[in-house]
């Protein structure tokens, strides 16, 4: 039995035209990890640098002064969780720390039940900006990056279920969907 491997693709070349039929194929069918990575993505490095050095200094802060940035009320769903995170077993997940936020709004809704009863979804960004303004910055650019790549693989995936269902996929179908969303999560 042969390896299987991850598809790789170039964002170059998908924003040339190049058609990734194939590609896709491979990825997703009967035998395809269902995985595909881009490559070549114009400053992906330097977002990635920029938003990792600022997670960094702010992981470095106080925990008093982090703790200012933890949201309760939403499950640690906005800000800052360390430890807050329970794994299977009870125990508090320590062995990370990770900073969520929207990445298209900062405020999605002014409604206040959604906010009320959904917080997880609907709760407004909390950034630290008087503590650590940096951090904004960096992790909306690295989160635009990711989103459009997501709208990259929507679109040749769309094409492909398009093509395979004889059109029963609508064309668009997911690309539009996740442009639609406003309850993404960065992290």
């Amino acid at each position: 039995m042969s390896e299987i491997k991850p598809v790789s693709i170039s964002y170059v070349d998908f924003k040339a035209g190049k058609d990734f039929t194939e590609e896709v194929t491979e990825a997703f069918g009967a035998n395809g990890l269902g995985l595909i990575v881009v490559r070549d993505l114009p400053d992906f490095q330097k977002e990635r640098q920029a938003a990792l050095r600022a997670i960094r200094k702010f992981a470095d802060l106080p925990e008093e002064t982090k703790e200012k940035y933890t949201d309760s009320k939403s499950n640690y769903s906005v800000g800052w969780s360390h430890g807050k995170e329970k794994m299977r077993n009870g125990v508090p997940d320590t062995a990370k720390g990770s900073y969520y936020a929207n990445p298209l709004d900062d405020v999605i809704t002014d409604d206040q039940y959604l906010k009320e009863n959904f917080p997880e979804l609907y709760a407004d960004n909390i950034w630290p900006g008087e503590d650590m303004p940096e951090l904004e910055p960096a992790f909306k650019e690295m989160t635009h990056v990711q989103l459009g790549v997501g709208y990259m693989i929507c679109e040749l995936f769309d094409r492909y279920l398009h093509s395979k269902t004889n059109g029963l996929h609508p064309a668009g179908h997911f690309l539009e969907m996740l442009r639609r969303g406003t309850t993404c999560k960065g992290r």
